[in-house]
């Protein structure tokens, strides 16, 4: 935790994703997201609660930022799949991407 610490010295906005109820992150940091538990430290079955909690927070997080500059990271990131997925094909046809000219 003491990188917290480090990057507070340094001006480094942080954005914090924690649980519930008080602990180091939730008091050091300005920007907080809390991850929906309703999971039992012991008794549970598995963590889906947390990890779709915390898995919507990153995508929300990513869609604001890509929202910032939309189509340049879409014509970025468009590009790049094109680039590093050329052996990708499918049957659907209305999965197929139009023919570029």
């Amino acid at each position: 935790m003491d990188k917290i610490e480090i990057l507070k010295k340094h001006n480094v906005p942080m954005i914090g994703i924690t649980s519930g109820g008080p602990n180091y992150i939730r008091e050091n940091i300005d920007c907080m997201f809390t991850v929906s538990t309703h999971e039992r430290l012991f008794t549970k079955i598995a963590s889906y609660s947390s990890e779709e909690s915390i898995s919507y927070i990153l995508n929300v997080l990513y869609s604001a930022v890509f929202a910032k500059n939309y189509q340049k990271n879409r014509d970025y990131k468009i590009q790049v799949s094109r680039d590093l997925e050329q052996e990708r094909n499918t049957q659907i046809q209305q999965l197929q991407d139009p023919k570029e000219e």
